[in-house]
């Protein structure tokens, strides 16, 4: 068996991976392991040279496994930094070129110049900070639309969880509205991703009494409805105890929750905001078990408007 040295050598990663996190050891260990095998070489038998071997192609292992980066933002140093991102050519490409302009901005004496780029380098770093934290805004709806479509095609993503604040009955019915409406229709057809909705309305628009929403936004709901998304509808009056339940966002399987916000006059999008983080989802599908409880199925309230027709 001349593995079995190597195979039982193998087990001792662990150790000397431990041992290897100190600078000091790997300066001794890795002369000791040169010399050490120029003597095996000379002296030892056969077997003794494979288990030597074997330990040496472990250390070699170990070395290499210790020199990935595991460490967090805290234990780097400024001079560590590049040689951690080495190992992320992608990111490492976006740190060259950002370093390289940032000489640039150095070079430059204009005492108003550098006090302008000053300011946009601080803007640049709280947005560094935000993408470090998980969080992406976008302001422009065009660019959160190529977003939104790639969140919903991921592989991981199977449902898709939304929340609709309506205040005004022409809420999703500009362009991008329009456009991300009919993506819903298409991933449903292609059985990409199931989409559930539930669709807080303002009393002024599904008044008290009254078994439906007003017409033109129960066309909008009952398109959806048709089209295969589980919409349930609930008054913004009735959640007057859960402030924190009234907003609109949405929640893309566990990868993701994303908050937007509308314009004034609550008709076009002012700015959406991305967490990739495991809590902000846990809280978010918290917030919709409880909207759930202050909502009502629109199949069931259907039922019962046929009923009373």
């Amino acid at each position: 068996m001349p593995f079995l040295p190597v195979y039982r050598s193998v087990t001792n990663m662990q150790i000397l991976s431990t041992i290897l996190s100190h600078r000091i050891s790997r300066l001794i260990l890795l002369p000791t392991a040169v010399c050490g095998t120029l003597l095996v070489c000379l002296l030892a038998s056969s077997s003794v040279q494979m288990l030597w071997f074997g330990m040496l192609l472990c250390l070699l292992l170990a070395i290499v496994a210790d020199r990935i980066p595991t460490a967090d933002k805290a234990s780097v140093s400024l001079l560590e930094t590049p040689f951690y991102l080495s190992h992320d050519h992608e990111v490492f490409q976006r740190y060259r070129s950002l370093s390289q302009s940032l000489l640039c901005v150095s070079q430059r004496l204009g005492v108003v110049y550098r006090e302008l780029a000053l300011q946009r380098l601080d803007e640049m770093t709280t947005e560094a900070n935000a993408l470090a934290q998980g969080r992406i805004d976008f302001t422009e709806t065009e660019t959160w639309r190529i977003a939104y479509e790639k969140l919903l095609r991921d592989p991981t993503v199977f449902i898709y969880r939304s929340v609709a604040l309506v205040r005004h009955p022409q809420y999703w019915k500009d362009a991008p509205g329009l456009g991300s409406m009919l993506l819903n229709f298409q991933l449903i057809d292609e059985q990409i991703v199931n989409v559930e909705r539930i669709v807080i309305i303002a009393d002024e628009l599904w008044p008290r009494g009254e078994d439906m929403p007003v017409e033109e936004l129960r066309q909008w709901i009952h398109e959806q409805s048709v089209h295969g998304i589980w919409i349930r509808l609930a008054r913004l009056s009735d959640l007057r105890t859960e402030p924190n339940l009234v907003r609109d966002f949405g929640i893309y399987g566990k990868l993701a929750v994303g908050t937007q916000e509308m314009s004034d006059d609550f008709q076009r999008t002012h700015r959406f905001r991305l967490k990739f983080d495991p809590t902000a989802v846990r809280q978010a599908e918290l917030d919709w078990d409880k909207l759930e409880v202050y909502s009502i199925g629109y199949k069931t309230l259907l039922d019962r408007f046929e009923l009373r027709e």
